[in-house]
């Protein structure tokens, strides 16, 4: 009689796709963060932390509602031109008076048609 010996392959811990791209784009961040903090003596300091935060808090907003956007099935993304135009006619407003708040309320005027256009009652 002859018996047959099973051989076990040691199991291998794998992750599926999605989880070892993004383990590795978290990698990748870590290194570029170690790097840049021992090349230059302020990347961790607080206020470029603070600093970091207040660029990308617009983008932040925006962002999270056009996911909320595109979760409800509306698909209208057209708030990126309309931020676009915005911001263009308050550079123009503010170059030509030299004041910020008549800038503001001529935005604010502007972006009222292209709202009401847009929404689909």
């Amino acid at each position: 009689m002859s018996t047959a010996q099973t051989e076990t392959k040691p199991r291998r811990l794998s992750l599926p796709p999605e989880m070892a791209q993004m383990a590795y784009r978290l990698l990748a961040a870590a290194v570029i963060c170690a790097a840049l903090s021992v090349l230059s003596d302020v990347f961790f300091t607080a206020s470029n932390l603070l600093n970091i935060l207040r660029q990308t808090a617009l983008l932040f907003l925006l962002a999270s509602g056009l996911t909320l956007v595109i979760l409800t099935a509306g698909l209208d993304l057209s708030v990126g031109a309309n931020v676009a135009l915005s911001a263009c006619l308050a550079a123009t407003v503010i170059k030509g008076t030299g004041s910020a708040r008549s800038a503001s309320s001529s935005v604010s005027v502007a972006g009222l048609p292209s709202a009401s256009s847009t929404a689909s009652w």
